[in-house]
């Protein structure tokens, strides 16, 4: 915060009281926040949504430019205001194929022009689950432990095992 203090006087020294105002210097970009999706999806026309916040001198929508895949989305999108705040989403029209990798690109100004910049991130369509070529274990073993090879596991991030439907263990792959 500034403080500004002004003080008049004429040729025959006549002085008016000092006068003081205070300014609020206001040199912060807005953020950007709660991107999403912020990692793979497995739908195939997903939302694209992100928050954009200002404390200072709010933020100017209307300098809003979003560009999804490479095209503009910025007049599509819906920008819903809470205080000098917004929540902005776009959601696909059309679907997408597995393994498409979305790239989104934003940049916004606040009511005084301090910019974002480009804010950026990508994330992947993955509608396939994770397969198995083979699974290996000894037909016969008195161990209450046995090893089971797993072949050719894809994708996958957690590997859940029942035996004679006791209850499914999970682990790491």
């Amino acid at each position: 915060m500034q403080t500004l203090t002004l003080q008049m006087s004429d040729k025959a020294g006549n002085r008016e009281e000092s006068k003081t105002i205070y300014v609020l210097i206001d040199k912060s970009p807005p953020t950007v926040t709660n991107q999403s999706p912020a990692s793979d999806v497995s739908i195939v026309r997903p939302t694209v949504s992100f928050d954009v916040n200002d404390s200072g001198s709010g933020v100017d929508i209307g300098t809003l430019a979003l560009f999804i895949d490479g095209e503009n989305r910025a007049d599509k999108a819906d920008k819903n205001a809470y205080g000098e705040n917004y929540h902005v989403s776009w959601t696909f029209d059309s679907d997408l194929l597995n393994a498409h990798t979305v790239y989104v690109g934003l940049s916004v100004e606040d009511d005084l022009g301090n910019s974002t910049g480009d804010v950026n991130w990508n994330f992947n369509i993955d509608t396939e689950a994770p397969a198995v070529s083979g699974i290996e274990i000894d037909d016969y073993t008195n161990d209450k432990t046995p090893r089971i090879t797993v072949d050719g596991l894809t994708d996958a991030t957690q590997v859940a095992l029942s035996c004679n439907n006791s209850d499914w263990k999970a682990g790491q792959p």
